[in-house]
């Protein structure tokens, strides 16, 4: 079991070279646009302008953001997003392998730019009966300000509380 699940996201790319397509306008069109109507919604976030989803689907933990990019410049924002899954014992569960990407990319909304990602998640539930996920967060300017995983200081994330829910039965 790992503490926590890092994925960097440096995005020095220009906004004419990306593809965007247009961004869902609510939390709830978002949410209904990212899930099947046969998943079982765990839970949803918005925090900042950014959302969050998490969703058990066919015995698998799905999860999905949508983190506000926008900036003065004509380049996106980095940032750095850790998913941190526990237990209700605040062991961490998070399993060290690499997500399943189902879909990414950027989508607009106005004059906003947006990062998308929805993914399905390995954590070890086994006999847990809550399912807690935490979320650390860190928006940077340019990839170049962005520390290597060695120099990340945890304090340096915001810590945003997202989800506690009856642990569902998903893959082990």
């Amino acid at each position: 079991m790992t503490k926590n699940i890092l994925m960097y996201f440096m995005l020095p790319v220009l906004m004419s070279n990306v593809a965007c397509v247009l961004a869902s306008s609510s939390l709830d069109d978002w949410v209904e646009n990212k899930t099947d109507k046969d998943e079982n919604l765990l839970c949803k976030l918005e925090h900042n302008d950014n959302y969050f989803l998490a969703s058990e689907s066919d015995g698998r933990l799905k999860v999905a953001y949508r983190i506000d990019v926008t900036s003065s410049t004509n380049k996106p924002k980095s940032f750095i997003l850790r998913w941190e899954f526990q237990n209700e014992n605040n062991e961490y569960i998070g399993l060290n392998v690499s997500p399943e990407v189902i879909d990414n990319g950027y989508v607009t909304q106005g004059d906003k730019i947006f990062a998308e990602e929805v993914s399905y998640r390995n954590v070890f539930l086994n006999d847990s009966k809550r399912l807690k996920i935490n979320i650390g967060l860190k928006k940077y300017i340019s990839s170049d300000d962005v520390p290597s995983s060695r120099d990340l200081n945890d304090n340096d994330l915001e810590k945003i509380s997202f989800c506690d829910t009856p642990s569902p039965i998903l893959v082990k």
